[in-house]
């Protein structure tokens, strides 16, 4: 699944989360680069391996990642996998955001053990960050979930927001996320995987709804700087 294009001179870098069936979990997610020289046209795999998967922090999963260079530092938010909940004859997973750095976009650095943001309760599920500079902070968006009734039901994802001046402690506010379910509706139940991007009209935020994203993809205009 593509999660994130960024040019570099005249390269455009994909990263992608792929996934691996496992005979210990369901399955595992790891991120890979691919590249284009044809402006997005087509893509090559630059490794045989993920650029970012399993390791002494990262036990399951390391996938659907943001990615910000700034001041010559590549910066990856990501989705960590931290555990396996049983639920009945199932297992859900549960995973939190994650933050690593990189000096050429191919060999990343975990922040070993760290989860960029807080998670409300143990058993709450985040995942899908997306960045953004405005004014004097930087703003970051995802989507959390409950690890029960979380398919269409009570515990389905919600976005939420978080903000920093430094991009390493951040303060989380999802009251400030700015979208929340509609009161009928494709969107009514939930509101997931965002993307925040800026464009010649303002900011805009792409987004999936119900059935995480079974109708396809919405979009919301940011009335007012966050």
């Amino acid at each position: 699944m593509p999660s994130a294009a960024v040019r570099v001179g005249g390269l455009v870098y994909l990263y992608y989360s792929g996934w691996s069936r496992s005979t210990q979990v369901p399955y595992i997610n790891t991120t890979g680069l691919a590249v284009s020289e044809d402006g997005g046209r087509r893509f090559r795999r630059m490794f045989d391996g993920p650029v970012l998967g399993r390791g002494p922090h990262e036990p399951y999963s390391a996938t659907s990642p943001c990615i910000l260079i700034h001041e010559g530092i590549w910066h990856m938010w990501y989705c960590s996998g931290a555990l396996w909940q049983a639920e009945g004859d199932a297992f859900e997973p549960v995973y939190h955001i994650k933050h690593a750095a990189s000096v050429d976009g191919m060999h990343w650095r975990p922040d070993a053990g760290r989860f960029c943001i807080p998670p409300h309760h143990p058993l709450e599920a985040s995942t899908r960050p997306t960045i953004a500079r405005m004014g004097d902070r930087w703003h970051l968006w995802f989507c959390h979930r409950d690890s029960r009734d979380f398919r269409d039901g009570v515990g389905a994802y919600r976005l939420g927001y978080a903000w920093s001046t430094d991009l390493t402690t951040w303060c989380r506010e999802d009251w400030n996320a700015g979208l929340v379910p509609a009161d009928h509706g494709w969107d009514s139940i939930m509101v997931a995987y965002p993307e925040v991007v800026e464009t010649p009209g303002g900011w805009v935020m792409f987004y999936n709804g119900n059935g995480f994203g079974v109708d396809g993809v919405g979009w919301a205009r940011l009335a007012a700087k966050a």
